[in-house]
């Protein structure tokens, strides 16, 4: 005979943490692509101010050589704080990628951590996997 075969599972809960995570990274990829560009834009448009206008002094003999050296720090100062914002934006990407995949798990693993059959395994009677688990914590407990 035959075993009965488990009724089938909706496919829209088991995909919903998954489509979550690919949306969420998705929203962090624009995010950072945008403050990238906007910061490499006005990184631009400083360093060219900076180098126009040391372009100029050199023309004048007027000039001392200490307005130079001031368009030079504001150029490494530039470039610092560029740095600073470029890590700042990675270092948020990398947070708000991993609260995603977080997201996924919890929603994912719901199901598991409330006591509940896991929405992930459609292929497992609920009674079954809850006595893995009992038998897997037994087996753990009597090792340790």
């Amino acid at each position: 005979m035959l075993p009965t075969p488990c009724p089938p599972v909706p496919a829209l809960p088991l995909g919903l943490p998954f489509v979550e995570l690919f949306g969420g990274l998705c929203l962090a990829q624009a995010d950072m692509a945008q403050r990238m560009q906007y910061l490499a834009c006005r990184l631009s448009v400083g360093v060219s101010e900076s180098w126009l206008r040391n372009h100029m002094l050199k023309g004048d003999d007027i000039v001392c050589a200490a307005d130079r050296a001031e368009l030079g720090e504001r150029v490494a100062l530039l470039l610092e704080a560029g740095t600073e914002g470029w890590v700042t934006i990675l270092r948020g990407y990398i947070e708000e990628f991993a609260q995603a995949q977080v997201r996924c798990v919890e929603a994912a693993l719901d199901g598991v951590v409330a006591g509940r059959p896991a929405v992930l395994l459609p292929f497992m009677p609920g009674g079954a996997l809850a006595a893995v688990r009992v038998d897997r914590l037994a087996a753990l407990s009597a090792e340790g």
